[in-house]
């Protein structure tokens, strides 16, 4: 979202209201959090499997630019997330599975 001319990244919902209520203002409803399966995961390996949602198929150096991760520590959590479940790799390379 951008505010006061300046773009500022928000990552969930409780973001949002608090980067659009005045400062020190609290937000009159609290919105509880929904639990995703990926919210166990490593921040990093968090950040490469949502790199990989809504993308049909992609490649580790793909998703090494898209997550902005180094190559190495994508070509490493790949693996962990397949054997987790959370991805699957094909011909065209890896995609999310679910």
């Amino acid at each position: 979202m951008v505010r006061s001319g300046q773009a500022v990244l928000v990552t969930c919902t409780q973001e949002v209201l608090e980067a659009l209520s005045p400062l020190g203002a609290l937000p009159a409803v609290e919105i509880p959090a929904q639990y995703r399966r990926t919210d166990g995961l490593h921040p990093d390996a968090r950040r490469l499997h949502d790199a990989l949602t809504g993308v049909d198929c992609a490649g580790a150096d793909e998703l090494a630019r898209d997550s902005g991760l180094p190559l190495g520590k994508v070509r490493a959590l790949l693996p962990e997330l397949e054997l987790g479940g959370f991805v699957a790799r094909s011909e065209g390379g890896w995609s999310a599975t679910e």
